[in-house]
């Protein structure tokens, strides 16, 4: 038995010393006659290798990196079956060899400074990490012991599950602060008044609550069989809260983190909390993913500061969230059924009247839950998912067969959509290069790193013995490539930042429930226990992590994160003056009595507010203040 014990020893030592050496090597031969084009010094060097380290290495990740995971995964489990004794001094090795990856950096950042200029060293880096990529994988998988279970793991933490529940909470309350803090800075912008005109009118001229609901419903049927058919979005974006006074459009942020956090939580708490009796850990896990998305959203200024595009996109999409929680719930309630298929009914409309994208993604579900209902034979739920289901699949077909839809692809004479076929094709393929291409990145990583345990128990608890994860898999892919389509089929790209925000959320949330039913399945059908979990030591781990990697990115580039952005637009002066250019802009407009009005031309900066898909800051301000033309004073003068 010692014999055995001190012969995987050598093997662990010698498999380390093998890959360092090589890869130190490799990466000196790299840069070896090249010309510095940046210096550092010693400690500038380490702390800028270290970000480059987690830079590339998210970036390089991509299919090819996913099924040579998988590879090594499969060949770690077969080798710690037969010889699990390999694999038990596992942590010595994976530090050692992340050791030696950063060494490869800090060598080609003394002797280079930028790796992205240098292409020899960057395609040496590349193989060097794929190499501990498969390395790491392949002794986390061997160390998944069947025949060990971590006692403390088959216990009840409560006491750990409410720290980090709390934890995870103040995490997302602290990231939100800065957020809903340049709010303060933020007005109406271009849609917000063309699409809020009459209601603003109505406020104007006293017509009250009622008033201002009836002519939201004009701009609803005006719109319908003039522009698009997207009843329920409009409806929401003739109520901006800019009609209310300028002041309350400083509100938008808030409402919007409020709008998704609400859809989040309701659906994990439905999901996890109900259906696997783990409110706790439903509570972490909702809250990371509202972390990350509140971080990482893929256009910053059209998640949180532009009411108009924000409601037509995240507002639909929280929806369809509170749709599946509410359907989650009345499945298993025993009282107020009827009230949650309401409820369900209400957000199946509002989701089906939203953005396509939304729509389309609800028409997939319920149909997934249809078929899932039907294989299961579950008719009493069924009947549950019938009328919710088929009220949003009608308001789908409502909102796409509005005569509106065809006048505003006439009227589209710049885009060129593609074909059915087209579509659909081109919907996998976009999917897939920004799912390995950009969205799994080190942010994305440690979401699951850090919800690995979490998961673990609430897998555990799950009634279930989670089937077919491979059909999971491939359908989870196929519902978010669906997402694709109707930008691809209507203008011929998906490349529209609010509608990427809906995605990359989907992707988020999909990942998560991907990592939960592995899991599961991985203990129920397969016998595996993963390492056990020592929460406190582990949460600390990767805190560290997380805190060094997110320092060093922010620190590169603010704009890396949605709060950080915020922080550094508010103190470089950047929000205030973009926000006294529109202010005073505003209230010109609100006082001036003459029918053509010069304002100030509002800076391009901070992006936090402004970005290329928010047309023009005036679009819709003539219509909105009952003014015949809006100039700025350049134009004025020509």
């Amino acid at each position: 038995m010692n014999t055995t014990a001190s012969a995987d020893k050598k093997i662990r030592f010698l498999a380390a010393a093998v890959f360092a050496i090589a890869a130190v090597a490799a990466t000196a031969v790299s840069v070896s006659g090249q010309s510095p084009i940046l210096t550092y010094s010693p400690v500038r060097a380490a702390l800028v290798a270290l970000y480059y380290f987690f830079l590339y290495t998210g970036k390089w990740f991509n299919i090819v990196w996913l099924f040579l995971s998988a590879a090594a995964f499969w060949l770690g489990r077969r080798a710690g079956a037969r010889r699990p004794g390999l694999f038990a001094g596992r942590m010595p090795v994976i530090l050692f060899s992340t050791a030696a990856v950063l060494v490869c950096f800090g060598i080609v950042v003394l002797r280079v400074g930028n790796i992205g200029v240098n292409r020899a060293s960057e395609r040496t880096l590349y193989a060097i990490c794929l190499c501990w990529w498969l390395l790491l994988v392949c002794y986390l998988a061997g160390g998944s012991n069947p025949s060990v279970q971590d006692e403390n793991e088959k216990r009840d933490r409560t006491r750990d599950s409410v720290a980090g529940a709390a934890g995870a909470v103040l995490l997302l309350v602290l990231a939100c602060i800065p957020v809903v803090y340049a709010g303060r800075y933020v007005f109406p912008q271009s849609d917000d008044f063309s699409y809020a005109a009459y209601s603003y009118w109505a406020l104007q001229d006293g017509a009250g609550i009622g008033g201002v609901i009836g002519a939201a419903a004009r701009k609803v049927a005006e719109c319908y069989v003039s522009w698009q058919g997207t009843f329920s979005s409009i409806f929401l974006m003739a109520l901006q809260p800019g009609i209310w006074g300028d002041g309350v459009y400083h509100a938008v942020p808030f409402l919007l983190i409020l709008l998704l956090c609400v859809g989040v939580f309701a659906f994990f708490g439905a999901l996890l909390g109900r259906w696997c009796k783990s409110k706790k850990e439903a509570v972490i896990t909702a809250a990371l993913v509202c972390l990350l998305a509140v971080l990482r959203p893929v256009s910053k200024a059209s998640a949180f500061f532009w009411f108009n595009g924000a409601i037509h996109y995240l507002g639909a999409f929280s929806f369809l969230l509170l749709f599946l929680a509410c359907e989650l719930a009345a499945f298993g309630a025993k009282r107020g059924k009827q009230a949650y298929l309401a409820l369900a009914c209400f957000f199946g409309a509002l989701v089906g009247g939203g953005n396509l994208v939304s729509g389309l993604m609800g028409c997939v579900l319920v149909f997934y839950l249809g078929a899932i209902l039907c294989c299961l034979k579950q008719k009493d739920r069924l009947r549950l998912l019938l009328l919710p289901g088929l009220i949003l699949l009608l308001a789908f077909a409502v909102n796409v067969l509005a005569p509106g839809n065809l006048l505003r692809a006439n009227n589209s004479g710049d885009s060129e959509p593609l074909g059915v076929f087209l579509s659909v094709v081109g919907s996998f393929v976009c999917c897939t290069r920004q799912m390995f291409g950009e969205w799994t990145d080190w942010y994305f990583l440690l979401l699951l790193l850090f919800l690995r345990p979490v998961l673990q128990r609430a897998a555990r608890r799950t009634p279930f013995d989670f089937p077919l994860p491979g059909a999971v898999l491939f359908f989870s892919f196929c519902l978010l490539s669906a997402m694709y389509t109707p930008s691809l089929f209507a203008v011929g790209t998906a490349r529209i930042g609010r509608i990427e925000n809906i995605m990359y959320f989907s992707f988020l949330i999909l990942g998560v429930l991907n990592e939960w039913y592995l899991l599961g399945w991985g203990m129920k059908r397969r016998g595996l226990c993963p390492s056990p979990v020592r929460p406190t030591r582990n949460f600390a781990l990767l805190c560290a992590i997380a805190v060094v990697f997110i320092g060093l990115s922010v620190s590169v580039d603010p704009s890396e994160t949605t709060p950080t952005a915020a922080v550094s637009a508010v103190r470089n002066g950047e929000a205030w003056a973009w926000a006294e250019v529109v202010q005073s802009n505003l209230q010109l407009l609100e006082q001036s009595e003459e029918e053509e009005v010069i304002l100030r031309r509002p800076p391009e900066k901070p992006d936090l507010f402004c970005s290329n898909e928010i047309d023009k800051w005036r679009n819709g301000t003539a219509e909105y203040y009952r003014k015949k033309k809006v100039l700025y004073e350049e134009e004025a003068g020509s």
